[in-house]
């Protein structure tokens, strides 16, 4: 009885060091490639934030060479938003279009919004875009 009581003691102490190292190992992976793809996934972000602002500085660059920015700036919004919308959205559906906000919520660039409307601002998927510490591309 005694050894019997004794191999389960061992058993179920080798068992429980099993687990918790095993637990451990799971962690230390989890907490691993959690850092390698939000490295990776701000990179692909930053990435693509680079070419945007490339591509909407050369069409506000187009629009202040027609010395009329205020006669064509609806035009170029627009045609800004076409390539953008092709360029870094063009495997979502067409119900999603693109917008750019400032960090208040003020609109810089909307298919509708005029610039410096604070309409959305109080929008709560706008919201926690302004508060969330790590952005992304799309919100639902």
């Amino acid at each position: 009885m005694i050894l019997h009581s004794l191999r389960t003691k061992i058993l179920i102490l080798v068992g429980g060091v099993l687990l918790l190292a095993a637990i451990g190992i799971a962690y230390q992976a989890h907490s691993g490639m959690k850092d390698l793809i939000d490295r990776s996934q701000s990179q692909v972000y930053r990435d693509s934030l680079t070419h945007l602002l490339l591509t909407l500085e050369q069409y506000h660059d187009e629009l202040q060479k027609t010395l009329r920015p205020e006669v064509y700036h609806s035009q170029f919004q627009q045609e800004a938003l076409r390539v953008v919308r092709l360029n870094q959205l063009s495997r979502m559906t067409d119900d999603v279009y693109p917008f750019i906000l400032d960090s208040t919520g003020r609109v810089l660039l909307h298919p509708v919004l005029g610039y410096g409307d604070e309409s959305l601002s109080d929008e709560d998927f706008i919201q926690q875009m302004l508060h969330s510490p790590a952005g992304d591309f799309s919100y639902r």
